[in-house]
């Protein structure tokens, strides 16, 4: 900040300097703006705009002398990282979604999103994967036939398939789509898991992939990912963006 104040009343460019209409609207504030600083200004504003630059840089100094340059990667997250069980306090936010979610007959779109939000967190939640893995994770409805593994291999990409023999839904991703696919975990196998049908999972699943869905899509071309956004366009056919997430 002082150095945006600095550079906004520096001689000749500074934007406050080149600016002096701007005092019409300056008042005086009892402690913080004295009539005195409003007149000195008026008779001379280049002058006040050259005390304010060497005030800002005499500050800035002083902090410099002082500051540490900081960069801890986990303080944003300490708070999660230091409760008794982390996953349960990012379950709250999954809760508070569907508290809030929407009513599909009435608030289609809205609904949809929510959902959408929810399957992300929870996706997450349970796969660990990184954003890149999670945001090209194609799906493939039930009864439809899974895209092969080479396939997958060839995308980088996993997919999310129901599995007959497993009764459940099954995330595969190939080793080669992972930032880390040389790791001895992986033994160049492919990433599969069963999801878990904890807490109504499948039945938000199903609810996305055959209805939400498509109402994000909005007639828009498939990109085939599981997580999709629409982006209302002038065009007839509305446009599609699977790389980002709300």
């Amino acid at each position: 900040m002082l150095m945006v104040a600095q550079a906004l009343t520096r001689a000749e460019v500074g934007w406050i300097r080149q600016h002096p209409e701007l005092l019409r609207n300056v008042r005086s504030i009892e402690g913080l703006i004295a009539p005195e600083e409003i007149e000195f200004a008026s008779r001379d504003w280049h002058g006040a705009c050259d005390a304010f630059h060497r005030h800002a840089a005499n500050r800035s100094k002083e902090v410099q002398r002082v500051m540490r340059v900081h960069r801890d990667p986990f303080e944003p997250i300490m708070v999660i990282l230091e409760a008794d069980s982390p996953l349960a306090e990012y379950r709250k936010i999954t809760d508070e979604i569907l508290k809030r979610m929407p009513d599909e007959d009435h608030y289609p779109r809205p609904a949809a999103e929510a959902v959408r939000s929810f399957l992300m967190l929870r996706l997450g939640l349970h796969l660990g994967l990184r954003q890149k893995n999670l945001r090209q994770l194609r799906v493939c409805p039930r009864g439809h036939f899974p895209t092969a593994e080479r396939r997958l291999e060839d995308m980088k990409c996993g997919e999310l398939r129901w599995s007959d023999r497993e009764r459940g839904w099954e995330v595969l991703i190939p080793s080669v789509a992972f930032k880390n696919s040389g790791s001895s975990f992986f033994g160049q196998k492919p990433f599969r898991l069963i999801l878990p049908d904890l807490l109504d999972l499948y039945k938000y699943l199903d609810a996305y992939i055959e209805r939400h869905r498509g109402v994000l899509l909005a007639g828009a071309k498939d990109p085939g990912t599981l997580f999709v956004k629409t982006v209302k366009t002038t065009s007839t056919e509305a446009a599609y963006d699977s790389a980002t997430f709300y």
